[in-house]
């Protein structure tokens, strides 16, 4: 009984949150394409994880290299994030809201068909 509620409550938990952080530091112009790729890239990790760590398993016997492996990328992926400064588009994005600077987020693409070969087309 109690896997089926943690999967409920953790399977694709972090999509929301990442395109989210997606969104926010490039905007929502582009954002299925990029949350497209991230989530590629997510199952990507996810096969080379578990294959690796099965290969791993074959050859030493053992998953002791395999948890060292995901703890030390792990530490290099938290070292990776500590430059990121969340200041600068909170700024960014308080001055799009006092009207200072047009933000791309902002922007709210509607549809329009163009008459040019039935092609659609983005009008901001």
């Amino acid at each position: 009984m109690h896997s089926p509620i943690a999967l409920g409550l953790l399977w694709l938990s972090t999509v929301p949150p990442t395109n989210g952080i997606v969104a926010q530091i490039f905007g929502v112009r582009y954002l299925a394409m990029l949350s497209g790729f991230t989530f590629l890239s997510h199952q990507i990790g996810s096969f080379l994880g578990a294959w690796l760590g099965g290969l791993m398993f074959d050859r030493t016997g053992s998953y002791d290299v395999v948890w060292y492996l995901a703890i030390a990328l792990g530490v290099v992926a938290g070292l990776l994030n500590l430059p990121i400064d969340e200041r600068e588009t909170a700024a960014r994005h308080r001055r799009a809201r006092d009207g200072m600077i047009r933000e791309p987020a902002r922007m709210i693409a509607r549809p329009a068909i163009s008459t040019l070969a039935g092609r659609h087309r983005l009008r901001r």
